[in-house]
């Protein structure tokens, strides 16, 4: 039985008139369509394969385990538009939740990941979201959570993602 695990992303209309689904967080991953809806099936489909991948390599994907972790972000997220040169002019971006399906070798192999010590490691600057990812000082969206959350600089703590 897989996993479902979700990604921020953004939709954003373009000059050619299609919609691009968009994350910061995996750059070069999108899903584009005509439509808004394709366009995010596309996303997920590309994004899904991305974070196998990643797993495959032991790279800890950024991932949230359910809109509860999101809520408290997702606001601040949505204020946010992401830089796109190919944007159509006076329109803005649309923050959208993307579901992923972890198949259950890859569930199980981000739970060791997870769970391994050294992940557990902080910079003292660093932001630890519930999803167990880093997010240091330099990325936007570090300022976006402290501004969503006020709260101090290190929350949230280690989460497994097995049942």
């Amino acid at each position: 039985m897989p996993l479902f695990v979700f990604v921020l992303a953004y939709l954003v209309r373009l000059r050619d008139g299609t919609y691009a689904v968009r994350s910061p967080d995996y750059p070069g991953c999108e899903g584009r369509d005509p439509e808004p809806w394709p366009a995010r099936e596309h996303f997920r489909r590309a994004i899904s394969d991305r974070i196998h991948e990643m797993i495959e390599q032991s790279e800890v994907p950024v991932l949230y385990r359910s809109h509860y972790e999101i809520k408290p972000i997702f606001l601040s997220h949505c204020k946010t538009e992401i830089p796109a040169p190919d944007r159509l002019p006076n329109t803005y971006d649309y923050g959208v939740i993307e579901h992923v399906a972890l198949s259950p070798e890859g569930a199980e192999r981000l739970t060791a990941m997870l769970a391994a010590p050294s992940r557990r490691l902080l910079p003292t600057n660093a932001l630890l979201l519930e999803a167990n990812e880093i997010v240091s000082p330099d990325e936007p969206r570090f300022k976006a959570h402290q501004r969503a959350l006020k709260a101090p600089t290190v929350i949230g703590s280690t989460v497994t993602l097995s049942g």
